[in-house]
């Protein structure tokens, strides 16, 4: 993937961010192709176990994809008000639909989907690419309360 600037700030144990910034000066940003999977993990695995399986295992697999340009995993936290039925949303940026498929049919790609059947309930699990629309954003953004940039 190359390296990254993120611009953002840390609040105690959570980092937020505000822009990804490649190497190579560009920002990755709505104009990127996006592609989201709505996860639902095995039935005899708990959500712990699905999320150490994606920092060993699964994650690097993702990251080994060619044009990958951000990888991003969302698990669910425990909450007493919200019980979703997925354990994870992983959204993906490539640069455009050609390159997308183009990861898809590369090694790491075919490696990358051909694991997700070891972590995840493939009757459940869901993917799509998205047309991410930002509604908030941009310069008006600043740390939470709290923060340090």
């Amino acid at each position: 993937m190359g390296g990254v600037l993120v611009v953002g700030c840390a609040v105690g144990s959570k980092i937020w961010f505000q822009d990804v910034v490649t190497a190579d000066g560009r920002m990755l940003d709505s104009a990127m192709l996006k592609f989201i999977v709505v996860g639902y993990r095995r039935s005899d695995w708990t959500r712990a176990q699905l999320r150490r399986y994606f920092a060993d295992v699964h994650g690097p697999l993702a990251m080994a994809i060619p044009g990958l340009r951000r990888y991003v995993q969302n698990f669910v936290e425990p909450d007493d008000q919200r019980h979703p039925p997925w354990d994870v949303i992983v959204e993906m940026w490539f640069d455009d639909r050609v390159a997308m498929e183009a990861a898809w049919r590369s090694e790491a790609g075919r490696q990358a989907s051909a694991d997700n059947a070891n972590c995840l309930d493939l009757e459940r699990t869901r993917w799509s690419v998205v047309d991410e629309i930002v509604v908030r954003g941009g310069s008006s953004w600043s740390c939470p309360a709290g923060g340090s940039e």
